[in-house]
């Protein structure tokens, strides 16, 4: 059944109703299945799948892993938990070893353009228009600034706000560049 966000409310507003009235009825027991899986994982009882889960990630997961013990779905839940992380890990991975190559194609494009300043909003745009290059096609439309900056982080290259005859926008500076592309690019012989 198809239905239009804009004319179809009632679906949804069922829907609505169903899910306030499970959480009124069940948040006694998702509370006390919360509080009893984190104090778990403080006295080192957890599965091992808690093992994997810190910090943010964990924050984000308890709930769920409580709702889904509730409605007896906490395997379930799990193994798809464990899977996304993986995924997650894979991904993250995959995109570190992209970090060396994006210090080198900043150089050739810092070389290019003979300039030490490159705002931080065009960076992306040079990038992506790079031939036989990934940036372009390694995400959907290109990478982006955000993209970009948190890469670069890596080196501890961030951008600087920086006045210039457009106005004030943010920067990168070649200069900043000049000791992560010392340690990481290798000179040519």
């Amino acid at each position: 059944m198809l239905f239009s966000l804009y004319h179809d409310v009632e679906p949804l507003q069922q829907l609505a109703r169903k899910a306030r009235r499970w959480r009124d009825d069940n948040r006694d027991r998702v509370c006390e299945l919360l509080i009893a899986r984190i104090e778990r994982e403080r006295a080192g009882e957890g599965t091992a799948d808690d093992a994997t889960l810190t910090n943010r990630l964990a924050d984000k997961w308890r709930p769920l892993f409580a709702i889904a013990e509730a409605t007896g779905f906490l395997p379930e839940v799990q193994y798809v938990a464990a899977e996304l992380i993986k995924l997650d890990a894979r991904r993250s991975e995959e995109e570190s070893d992209m970090d060396v190559p994006l210090l080198a194609d900043c150089k050739q494009i810092f070389d290019e353009q003979a300039t030490d300043w490159i705002r931080y909003d065009l960076l992306p745009v040079a990038l992506n228009q790079l031939h036989d290059r990934p940036w372009g096609t390694s995400r959907l439309g290109g990478v982006d600034q955000f993209w970009v900056a948190k890469h670069l982080r890596n080196f501890d290259i961030r951008p600087e706000r920086h006045r210039s005859a457009e106005g004030r926008h943010f920067w990168y500076a070649r200069a900043q560049f000049e000791d992560a592309w010392a340690r990481n690019l290798s000179s040519p012989t």
